[in-house]
């Protein structure tokens, strides 16, 4: 109206006039909106959003399984049903494997919409403190862009994130933390100081609750000779397996061991049961054959399978129908061990047709001493000696799987066989830090229990782990016959067992072996002089028996150990991965004086370690 009364004036004119004129002036109006597309934050999620082309994104969640989402259930229809019902005209909903290039192009479709930055984002742990591990997409850009340098959230600037208010208290733990660690720079150690003091103006008591926590310190705290008394009494009694955990851990061993804490059991087979089936087994199989007089390497398969459908009836009998054939995974689950089993004894007949050894124990228990002075409960309450450590006696429980023999002029060969339904390979490294005792403990004590019952010397020879698997045979493009003994040669050559062994003992393991210039029975190939390859596993008698010293030494020092109380929270590296109580120990990497151990000598010099001088050994 004022533009009207400006242009027009006091100008007379009728009611149809002036009605048109206000009609083209309001149609002319525009009513003045700030732009959508101007300083906004989208939020919204790779798949159902549609970003337009945008100055920054940030691209939150890259850990594997989120992004890209796992695609783990498989369905009710198989693939073969989904070709015949897409081909039938149905409508069907994409497979995983759809699914994954999907969600693949999603992710192109944002990662190309900023125009200048994009922020990927990924978190290394969840709420309950389990580690986490960055999305393939990670390495992708990396390998993209290799200048590309990654920036840890306790690696930012305090200035870039100095909030105002009460949320300078969420800045101040992750500085305290590096301070206490030294890692803080000087212009970082200045803006730390300016929070204390406005943290200290407003909220004293949170203040000072941070500051505490920040510098708070693990520390051992071993348990009082009372206390050790209580748990293991006068006679410390463990296996060769216990004290390997406590080589691992001593807070795990003193959890299991000492205050007997264990997962609860339930009806389902793990391994560790089929573990004890293979086991039970491999000796009934062992015992029936020394029953027939029958050799390892005179059964025919036709007999073999016989033997092992019956020896499985009798564990299914023994054990109950209901628990092994619960449901039908645990009926598939005994259906693969038989398999198993079956290609595994195969093989070990093989084995022993090549060679000279013969099976004489299974399952043979033992049980060793070791004496460090007088320890008793009443005494218990006392203080410790000087070294700290309450003197006890150590019982040392094991059984050995198999031990074979044989005889060679005036000594008698000492072979030892642990089944293992794992993989496992012995290493001098892990045998140094005590982690694994068991094969040179094993062989000790069957030359020991030998060399009491024979006239000949037992002499150690050889020790293996003998890995009972199910191996996968590459395909070959063969005919039927020639794919067959293919596929045997492959097993035969997959369960060859790992382990070491003497050179005096090599013809014995293997009759062949001069004629072949490569077994399939032990890992081993000569050169065209007859001499092993460099990297064999072959010991001299010698380094044989120092190592079994060695061993005996760490033994007894590791009994010590327990007996002294200890049961620090100081896992070896990658220890926590399958340990049951990750949950209650509280172990945290980023609390000064929690820390992961680790083997610091290569295999080279843990072996020249172990196995140097026998006496020098023996002396620790």
């Amino acid at each position: 109206l004022e533009q009207i009364h400006a242009l027009l004036g006091d100008e007379p004119m009728d009611i149809d006039e002036y009605t048109e004129i206000i009609k083209a002036g309001i149609s002319e109006l525009r009513v003045g909106v700030i732009p959508l597309d101007v300083d906004r934050v989208v939020i919204g999620d790779t798949e159902r959003t549609r970003f337009k082309p945008v100055k920054v994104m940030f691209l939150a969640g890259l850990n594997d399984g989120i992004v890209p989402a796992s695609n783990s259930s498989g369905g009710i229809i198989s693939d073969l049903d989904r070709e015949f019902l897409a081909g039938s005209g149905f409508e069907l909903a994409p497979t995983p494997r759809q699914k994954m290039y999907i969600q693949r192009l999603y992710m192109y479709h944002v990662m190309t919409r900023p125009s200048e930055r994009l922020v990927l984002s990924y978190s290394r742990m969840n709420s309950m403190g389990e580690s986490l591990r960055p999305s393939y997409l990670v390495a992708q850009i990396k390998k993209i862009f290799p200048g590309l340098k990654e920036i840890s959230a306790s690696e930012r600037s305090g200035a870039d994130l100095m909030p105002g208010g009460r949320g300078e208290a969420r800045l101040l733990p992750g500085l305290l933390n590096r301070y206490a660690a030294g890692s803080l720079s000087d212009e970082e150690a200045g803006f730390l100081r300016t929070l204390l003091v406005r943290c200290r103006n407003k909220e004293p008591e949170l203040c000072n609750e941070l500051i505490d926590k920040a510098f708070i310190k693990y520390a051992s705290n071993p348990l009082s000779p009372k206390a050790v008394a209580m748990l293991y009494g006068n006679m410390l009694k463990e296996s060769t397996s216990s004290l390997q955990g406590f080589a691992g851990c001593p807070y795990s061993h003193f959890l299991r061991f000492g205050m007997r804490l264990n997962e609860r059991e339930t009806s389902a087979i793990d391994s560790r049961d089929t573990g004890i089936i293979y086991h039970g087994i491999f000796q009934r199989l062992g015992e029936i054959l020394k029953e027939k007089g029958m050799d390892w390497g005179d059964v025919d398969r036709e007999f073999l399978d016989k033997l092992l459908d019956h020896i499985l009836k009798q564990i299914a009998a023994e054990v109950g129908q209901e628990t092994l054939y619960q449901d039908a995974k645990t009926a598939y689950q005994l259906k693969r061990v038989r398999r198993i089993a079956g290609r595994s004894a195969s093989v070990l007949c093989y084995q022993a047709s090549k060679s000279d050894f013969k099976p004489v124990e299974y399952e043979r228990k033992f049980t060793r001493e070791i004496s460090d002075s007088n320890f008793s409960a009443d005494k218990a309450s006392a203080e410790a000696g000087s070294d700290g450590i309450v003197s006890g006696k150590l019982s040392i429980t094991g059984t050995i799987d198999r031990i074979d023999t044989c005889d060679f002029d005036d000594k008698k060969f000492v072979k030892i066989v642990d089944y293992k339904s794992g993989e496992n390979t012995f290493k001098f490294a892990e045998l140094y830090y005590g982690i694994r005792m068991q094969l040179p403990l094993y062989l000790e004590e069957a030359v020991r229990f030998l060399s009491k019952e024979g006239k000949k010397e037992a002499v150690p020879a050889a020790f293996f782990y003998f890995t009972l698997k199910d191996p996968l045979v590459p395909f070959d493009e063969k005919d039927e016959a020639s794919y067959e003994e293919y596929c045997e040669n492959f097993l035969k050559d997959a369960l060859r067992p790992d382990g070491w062994f003497t050179e005096e003992a090599v013809p014995a393991l293997d009759k062949r072996l001069k004629e072949t210039g490569r077994s399939d029975t032990i890992k081993l190939r000569l050169k065209k002089d007859g001499t092993p390859y460099s990297g064999s596993t072959i010991l001299s008698e010698a380094e044989m028996k120092a190592m079994m010293n060695f061993t005996a030494k760490k033994l007894d020092d590791t009994g010590k150990e327990i007996l002294s109380g200890k049961k620090d929270i100081s896992p070896m590296e990658d220890n926590c991965k399958f340990c049951s109580y990750r949950e209650i120990c509280g172990f945290d990497a980023r609390i000064r004086g929690y820390e992961r151990r680790k083997m610091e000598l290569g295999e080279t010099e843990a072996k020249a370690k172990v196995c140097g001088n026998g006496e020098k050994n023996g002396e620790g």
